[in-house]
């Protein structure tokens, strides 16, 4: 995270591809109350390409975040697995996604994970090990993110859950999984 000439201290992480459905005004509303209401010390760390003119560093300027959040295009995948094991949090505001893999990386690096209830959550079986809001608001981004600030404890139990629930996914079970099906397919 030095590499890039970021402040020292604790930190918010959001990693994907920028997109209204991911709700990137409203985590910086969240974020940017988070800095005015509670004097938090941390930053927001933004990476993932603007294929649709999301524009984050003029939405960081016109809530006056400049020096608190910053954006990054693009993360290679070692500094991606520093940042997420040092974020306070992974934070993906998404109420219209499916399965993103950031929450799986973020889960398999230890971040605690902080993003909307939205049903494909439930069927990959991770909710339990996210903090996952119901009532999607920056007043509910707010709350969950101080939370995780104010409770060590909380964030410990959520990094625990999430190392648990990575543990279970991995791409050689998949394959081995879609083999049996194609070779049952096949009457093999």
């Amino acid at each position: 995270a030095r590499a890039w000439s970021l402040p020292e201290g604790p930190f918010f992480l959001f990693v994907g591809k920028l997109s209204k459905r991911r709700n990137l005004p409203m985590l910086l509303d969240a974020f940017g109350r988070l800095r005015r209401e509670r004097g938090t010390p941390h930053s927001l760390l933004i990476i993932g390409p603007d294929y649709q003119g999301v524009n984050a560093p003029a939405r960081i300027a016109e809530r006056g975040l400049q020096g608190a959040a910053f954006y990054l295009p693009f993360a290679g995948r070692d500094d991606l697995v520093e940042l997420y094991s040092a974020a306070t949090a992974f934070v993906l505001p998404t109420l219209h996604e499916g399965f993103s893999f950031t929450i799986l990386e973020a889960l398999a690096c230890g971040a605690p994970v902080v993003t909307f209830d939205h049903p494909p959550l439930h069927e990959a079986g991770v909710r339990e090990a996210t903090l996952a809001i119901e009532q999607p608001s920056a007043a509910a981004l707010f709350e969950a993110m101080g939370e995780l600030i104010e409770r060590p404890e909380r964030r410990a139990q959520l990094r625990r859950a999430g190392l648990d629930c990575a543990a279970r996914f991995s791409w050689k079970r998949v394959a081995d999984q879609t083999m049996a099906v194609l070779g049952e397919a096949a009457g093999i």
